[in-house]
C-alpha cells in the first residue's frame, strides 16, 4: 500500500510538538517503514535524541526539525558512502557547512539517505547497495540522484531534507515522490564538505513537505537568516481573491511541444495554469532557445566536469572496477569529449544564460511541468538517465538560475504531478515567496473541488 504524507500545505510550519517527540516520531517511522523503503544509508538515533533534548532548550529557527541529509554530504561520525564501494567507509571527521549552519538553527540530523552511486548513476538492482523506493508504490521509480531524501519526507521519516542538484537531482525525484525540492541559484549555498558532480553545476539544496519547511532550511544553509520569508505578507495575500495580482508567470510552449510529455503531464499542467490565472496571474508566453539546446549543453558540461573531478581515481583500476557499472559508465564517457566541444559548449552555455536572463528580466517565473510523465514503472531503464523523460530541470542548472518544484495533485492512479517554477539568478526569496502563493493557491483549489465532490 503505498505511504503518503499528505499534509495540509500551510503558509507557516505548524505548531510542531517538542522536539524530542517530534525526532522520537520520525525515528519510529524509519524504524518501521525504511526497511521497505530504503530511503537511508545511515542513522544516529542516540546523537539525535540528545540533540532534541538540547533543542528544547536552546531554541532556534529550526527548533528540533527533524532532517536528513544526502549521502554524498558529510555529517561528523558517519561514513559518506556515497552508495559505493569506491567511498572511504571512515567516518567524517567533521560536518559539512551546510549542516554545521543546520545545527547552528536548532535543526537535527537523523540520518544519511540513499543516494545514486556518487550523484551520477542509479546503483545497480543487483549491486551491494540499495536503491530508495517509491511510497507512493514500491513499483515505480523515486528519480534521482537525491532519491532518499525524498523518499524520507515523502513518507514521514524527516520533516525535511538536503539533497544536491546538478541537473534536477532535488527536483525529479521530489516531483516524482510529491514533495517539494527547491534548487537555489548557484553559488549560493557552500559546497564545503560536499563530494563534487559538476562544479560549474552542483548546488545544495532542500526537500519538504511544503515551502514553509524547505524556506527555512534554506534560510540556514544560506546563511540569511529568516530574511528570506513574511509569513504576515503572505497570510494578507492568500486572504484576497486574487493573491497572485501583479504576478507575471511565464509558458515556456516550445518546452511543452518539443518534448510532447505524456496527455495526463499536459492535461494537469493546463489546469493549474488556469488556477494560477483564477487567482490573479497574468498568464504570459516566453520565448527561449529549445530546451533540447539547454539540455544538450547541460549534460555535456556535466559529462565533462565530472570526469575532471574523477579522472585521477578512474585511472586506478581497483577504484574503477568497484564502481557500478551505470557510474562507471557515466563518469569514463566525459573524457571523450574533446577539448573544441567542450570549448563550443561552454560559449554556448554564455549566450543561453543570457537569453534566460533576458526572459526573466520580464516576468516572475518561467513555469513547465516539473517532470514529463508522472513516476515510470522500475522496469522501465535503469533509471531517469536511461528513460524517456523530458528533462525539464536541466534549462535553471545550465543557467545557475533558482527552481522550485510543488506538488499539483495525482494521476489517474494516484502518482504525484509536480509544477516548476524558475526565477531570476540571485531572486531566490522571491521565487519562495512566490511558490508560497502558488502552493496556497493549489491547495485552495484543490479543497474546493474536495468539496464539489463530496457534494454531488
Amino acid at each position: 500500500m503505498p505511504i503518503r504524507n499528505n499534509q495540509p500545505l500551510p503558509v507557516q510550519p505548524p505548531a510542531e510538538p517538542e522536539p524530542e517527540a517530534q525526532v522520537a516520531g520520525c525515528l519510529a517511522r524509519i524504524a518501521v517503514l525504511d526497511g521497505s523503503l530504503r530511503a537511508f544509508t545511515s542513522t544516529c538515533p542516540e546523537s539525535a535524541l540528545a540533540a532534541a533534548c538540547s533543542a528544547s532548550t536552546l531554541g532556534g529557527a529550526l527548533r528540533g526539525i527533524p532532517v536528513a541529509i544526502k549521502d554524498v554530504i558529510d555529517v561528523e561520525g558517519l561514513p559518506t558512502s556515497a552508495n559505493s564501494l569506491s567511498a572511504s567507509a571512515a567516518p567524517a571527521s567533521r560536518d559539512a557547512e551546510v549542516v554545521r549552519r543546520l545545527r547552528s538553527h536548532g535543526a537535527v540530523i537523523v540520518g544519511k539517505t540513499t543516494t545514486w552511486e556518487f550523484a551520477v548513476g542509479p546503483n545497480p538492482p543487483d549491486g551491494p547497495f540499495s536503491r530508495a523506493r517509491n511510497p507512493n508504490g514500491e513499483t515505480y521509480q523515486t528519480g534521482g540522484s537525491s532519491s532518499g531524501s525524498a523518499v524520507a519526507v515523502a513518507s514521514g521519516e524527516a520533516v525535511g531534507a538536503l539533497g544536491t542538484d546538478t541537473g534536477g537531482s532535488i527536483r525529479c525525484p521530489a516531483s516524482w515522490c510529491g514533495v517539494v525540492g527547491f534548487k537555489p541559484t548557484h553559488g549560493v549555498v557552500p559546497t564545503e564538505g560536499v563530494l563534487p558532480l559538476a562544479p560549474s553545476l552542483d548546488c545544495i539544496g532542500t526537500l519538504a513537505s511544503n515551502v514553509a519547511v524547505a524556506a527555512s532550511l534554506f534560510d540556514a544553509i544560506a546563511g540569511v537568516g529568516d530574511a528570506s520569508r513574511n509569513p504576515a505578507r503572505v497570510i494578507a495575500e492568500l486572504d484576497s481573491a486574487r493573491p497572485l495580482e501583479g504576478y507575471y508567470i511565464a509558458i515556456w510552449r516550445e518546452a511543452l511541444d518539443a518534448c510532447d510529455p505524456s496527455a495526463e503531464v499536459l492535461y494537469n499542467f493546463d489546469r493549474i495554469t488556469k488556477q494560477l490565472a483564477t487567482a490573479g496571474a497574468t498568464i504570459c508566453d516566453v520565448q527561449l532557445p529549445s530546451l533540447a539546446v539547454f539540455n544538450a549543453a547541460c549534460y555535456l558540461i556535466a559529462r565533462h566536469e565530472s570526469f575532471l573531478c574523477y579522472r585521477e581515481r578512474l585511472s586506478d583500476q581497483t577504484w574503477r572496477g568497484s564502481l557500478g557499472a551505470p557510474a562507471r559508465s557515466l563518469l569514463l564517457s566525459g573524457g571523450m569529449i574533446s577539448s573544441e566541444e567542450i570549448g563550443r559548449t561552454v560559449a554556448l552555455r554564455a549566450r543561453l544564460t543570457a537569453a534566460a536572463d533576458r526572459a526573466l528580466a520580464m516576468c516572475d517565473a518561467v513555469v513547465t511541468p516539473s517532470m514529463g510523465t508522472v513516476a515510470l514503472p522500475v522496469e522501465v531503464g535503469a533509471g531517469i538517465m536511461a528513460s524517456p523523460v523530458p528533462h525539464f530541470t536541466r534549462f535553471a542548472s545550465l543557467t545557475g538560475q533558482p527552481s522550485i518544484t510543488i506538488p499539483s495533485g495525482r494521476s489517474a492512479n494516484g502518482l504525484p504531478f509536480g509544477v516548476l517554477l524558475n526565477g531570476a539568478r540571485g531572486e531566490d526569496r522571491k521565487l519562495l515567496h512566490l511558490a508560497t502563493l502558488v502552493e496556497g493557491v493549489l491547495a485552495r483549489a484543490a479543497e474546493a473541488a474536495r468539496g464539489t465532490e463530496g457534494a454531488t
